[in-house]
């Protein structure tokens, strides 16, 4: 049975005048518009300006902050106001819609497609401008991870100039400090001192270098000055003859090192290569060396309370001057040598002979010697070898620094209350390593490019506010007052917030069942049915049509007027 359609309730009195374009401006959308835009580019800066600087001193050194805190609030105010801006486009979409003309399926969409993405899926059919702009403004909520990984930490090196004072005298003399000694009349040195032979093992082991030193407290490298070589190399090459009789030997390679602190000079030790280079396998080439105990400048590296020498810039004299040492004497007990340990621990280690035995194989090769194998490269068969000689140097040059800093450790640890270690003062440059912030811009392109499409897809919606005549809400009176609900229809003014109920804000309200349907609500019982399918109302009816049975009318109205709904009695 259709019942007639009854005509509309009439409208509230003084409708107010279209408000001015200035009154209808959303201020709140254009100003989540600006903090929106803001926090983006906030997190841009952000990352770009915290990238690389140390974490103790960003944005300052008084009052240090991690970037991640500050990309939290921008993406918070930034998603917040996204949010803001959504619903004010949804607002303002939706009452474009009524104004042109629409159908209750279509604005109750609109308003649903707003709630979420499940709302989008199940009404994929009825694909709408607000629901596209839903999507990006629910998807920009990942940003927050997405810029939380945009920035870590991570070690870098800074390069400064510091002052370092080094406990390390420049000018130790080493004829204090003897290396190694003779235990007969003979001038040949046979044993190590005793000062000497942990030094010896340190460098065996390959022990760090300590040295004290203050002011550098990162890596430092600088030139200090000390005990050294002065290092004079002299090079010549010769045609190789083999002697091709049964049983002769011909030497092919040859390590030697020569040292007489009491006929010749007590601070010299001689080298002396000899071998086959594979550029020349048939040109013996012989290097002959001079080490001549000096005053010298190290170039070295600091850290951790350690010293590393550096290999000298080539064809460089660090030579500041050739310290002279008497003549070493000699007698029953025997005598100390300042560079005799040096050259004894140089010979045992890398000295040695090579040579060709002719025993019809043609050859055989015959070696004496620690290491003069690892130099072998006989990669034809000719015996060819590296030169090692500037390896030899580099070696005897460690040991004597070792003897340096360790004489110099001894001098410092004097039993003298107020004595202290000469010293002297260097200018280093300092790597210190620091963790610094890094800042990965691939996420931060991600959480932009989210960012820019939830914007632009909401002010898409907020298209078209100036075309309403004022300022509205998706409240639940002003929707209702829209729809002509009876129940408001003594409210008689439209606006927003507590504008569209001035007057009726303390009036009471319930939802059930309606005792009396032509008190309270102003309506008449067999109107129901017309007004809540028209106009979409805040009424329901329960019952059973044909069976003589009247309606029962559910929705608001008063208090005293309206029963509550007993679950048992209305829904099965």
């Amino acid at each position: 049975m259709t019942l007639p359609r009854k005509p509309l309730l009439s409208q509230p009195e003084n409708l107010p005048q279209t408000s001015s374009l200035l009154a209808r401006i959303p201020f709140g959308s254009l100003l989540s518009l600006v903090m929106s835009v803001l926090c983006l580019l906030s997190s841009v800066v952000i990352l770009k300006s915290s990238n690389g600087q140390p974490i103790d001193s960003w944005p300052s050194s008084r009052f240090p902050i991690q970037p991640s805190v500050l990309l939290s609030i921008c993406t918070v105010i930034a998603n917040f106001s996204t949010r803001t801006m959504f619903d004010s486009g949804i607002t303002i979409s939706w009452w474009r819609k009524a104004y042109r003309g629409s159908t209750v399926g279509e604005l109750h969409r609109s308003w649903s497609y707003g709630t979420g993405l499940l709302s989008i899926v199940t009404e994929e059919r009825h694909f709408n401008t607000i629901a596209l702009a839903s999507i990006p403004v629910t998807l920009v909520l990942i940003n927050g991870p997405l810029l939380q990984r945009a920035s870590t930490v991570t070690t870098k090196g800074f390069l400064d100039i510091s002052m370092v004072t080094v406990n390390f005298s420049p000018n130790m003399s080493m004829v204090d400090h003897p290396t190694g000694r003779s235990t007969g009349r003979a001038s040949g040195i046979d044993i190590l001192s005793n000062s000497f032979l942990p030094v010896v093992q340190s460098y065996s082991a390959r022990e760090p270098i300590l040295l004290g030193y203050t002011g550098c407290n990162g890596t430092c490298t600088t030139e200090i000055i000390g005990p050294g070589f002065d290092v004079e190399c002299a090079e010549s090459a010769s045609d190789l003859i083999i002697n091709q009789t049964a049983g002769a030997e011909t030497d092919v390679l040859n390590f030697s090192f020569g040292f007489d602190g009491r006929l010749t000079d007590a601070g010299l030790i001689n080298l002396s290569t000899t071998l086959h280079k594979s550029e020349a396998p048939t040109k013996p080439c012989t290097r002959n060396c001079m080490l001549r105990l000096s005053q010298v400048r190290y170039q070295v590296r600091l850290k951790n309370g350690t010293v590393e020498l550096l290999a000298p810039a080539p064809e460089t004299n660090n030579t500041i001057n050739i310290e002279q040492i008497p003549l070493e004497p000699t007698g029953l007990d025997g005598f100390s040598s300042t560079v005799g340990g040096i050259y004894l621990s140089a010979s045992k280690k890398w000295g040695g002979t090579a040579t060709l035995y002719k025993n019809g194989s043609p050859y055989q090769l015959i070696t004496s010697g620690e290491t003069l194998l690892t130099y072998l490269t006989d990669e034809r068969g000719d015996f060819t070898w590296v030169d090692p000689t500037d390896i030899f140097i580099t070696g005897m040059r460690e040991l004597l620094f070792r003897t340096a800093i360790s004489a110099s450790s001894s001098n410092s640890t004097s039993s003298t209350a107020d004595a202290s270690p000469a010293q002297q003062i260097v200018q280093a440059s300092q790597v210190m390593s620091r963790t610094v912030y890094s800042s990965r811009y691939s996420y931060l392109i991600a959480a932009f490019s989210l960012m820019l499409a939830a914007i632009a897809s909401t002010s898409m919606i907020l298209y078209g506010w100036w075309q309403l005549p004022r300022a509205f809400t998706l409240g639940p009176i002003e929707v209702a007052k829209a729809f002509n609900a009876p129940f408001l229809e003594d409210s008689h003014f439209y606006g927003t917030g507590e504008k569209a109920f001035k007057g009726m804000e303390k009036k009471g309200i319930r939802y059930g069942e309606i005792l009396d349907v032509d008190g309270g609500s102003g309506m008449r019982g067999n109107d129901n049915m017309d007004l809540g399918t028209e106009f979409g109302s805040d009424i329901e009816l329960l019952g059973q049509r044909g069976s003589g049975q009247r309606g029962k009318v559910i929705g608001m109205g008063a208090p005293d007027s309206v029963r509550g709904l007993l679950r048992s009695r209305y829904i099965t």
